[in-house]
């Protein structure tokens, strides 16, 4: 499903990503862990075409980023959902014109109750039907998680990315929210790339963990081999931690 092959890619003089392949499989749970200012963030934007890659190429199914014109790329991320940091949602926009976004801010708008019976099927999924016409002031911070993957599922992506899913929430509200993420991925056999320094999330969401150094990635590891891990870096990373 992603191949990524010997991608490099510079801001100014610093080199981000530095030869980093990695080939993800139909269906794969992984997460992508490594400390501030690793390159995780810029891996997604490099995966979505919000930014190019200076060498190397990046392959979704059998379609290469390198070359595609907008036209293309807007065909591409119809088949990628991106579940942003801290849900990102549009505080006018009730829940269910959220949900909807992406499906009313196209070429090729389907009809209204098309959209609406759709918005009505993600919020079922997440567990949050009944709350279309809520705002976002109006929920809590798992509630405005959950509806943030409503609406990256919307257009039934192949591919969803999430972003730090379970930054700022207690305990128990990301517990629901890895549940969630791992039940769904499963379920809708979607191919799930997580990025997070949450153990819990690390450990709960992936089948494996890509941790990202000086550029590259380490060997993977599972959550129940990364306790044990004999690579010094990763073994740095999370001393006294894990």
């Amino acid at each position: 499903m992603i191949n990524i092959r010997q991608i490099s890619k510079r801001f100014g003089q610093k080199k981000i990503i530095n030869d980093l392949s990695l080939q993800i499989e139909d269906g794969e749970r992984a997460c992508i862990i490594g400390p501030s200012g690793c390159g995780k963030s810029t891996l997604l934007k490099l995966l979505t075409g919000l930014s190019k890659v200076d060498s190397g190429d990046i392959l979704i199914g059998d379609q290469s980023l390198t070359n595609l014109d907008e036209e293309g790329l807007y065909k591409l991320r119809k088949n990628i959902g991106f579940a942003f940091q801290s849900s990102a949602l549009f505080d006018s926009l009730n829940v269910e014109k959220n949900v909807g976004f992406s499906l009313c801010e196209t070429p090729d708008r389907a009809s209204d109750s098309l959209i609406l019976d759709r918005v009505q099927e993600m919020l079922d999924l997440v567990g949050m039907s009944g709350f279309e016409k809520a705002m976002p002031s109006d929920l809590s911070g798992g509630q405005q998680r959950r509806i943030g993957l409503a609406r990256a599922l919307a257009n039934r992506p192949k591919i969803v990315l999430y972003d730090e899913p379970t930054t700022g929430l207690d305990p128990q509200l990301c517990s629901n929210i890895e549940d969630l993420i791992t039940n769904l991925s499963k379920k809708l056999n979607l191919t799930s790339i997580v990025i997070s320094h949450q153990i819990s999330t690390m450990l709960r969401t992936s089948e494996k963990i890509y941790f990202m150094h000086e550029g590259r990635f380490l060997k993977p590891e599972s959550p129940e081999s990364i306790r044990n891990s004999t690579q010094a870096p990763l073994h740095a990373f999370f001393k006294g931690v894990l």
